[in-house]
């Protein structure tokens, strides 16, 4: 948040760029492998949480790590805690 390039944005570009940093960190986790271990993401929304249900046949624990290693910035930003659970097909 201190960086200079961050300070010179205006403030709405810095508000969305604090709404998209935690999405953005999802969306790298989810492909942690680079191999597409996640075959589809799900997402249930209610008032103090999100769960994730990621959908896959294969190994997805890095996934899954990677997930929760978001989960903190997640809730500081939107308020929510965020889960994530694996259903295989």
């Amino acid at each position: 948040m201190r960086h200079a390039d961050f300070q010179a944005l205006r403030l709405e570009a810095r508000h969305a760029l604090v709404l998209l940093i935690p999405i953005l960190r999802l969306a790298n986790g989810l492909d942690r492998t680079g191999e597409i271990h996640v075959e589809s993401v799900g997402c249930e929304i209610n008032d103090s949480r999100v769960i994730l249900t990621l959908r896959s046949n294969l190994e997805t624990s890095l996934e899954q790590w990677a997930v929760e290693q978001v989960a903190e910035p997640f809730r500081m930003v939107y308020n929510r805690e965020l889960n994530v659970r694996v259903v295989r097909q």
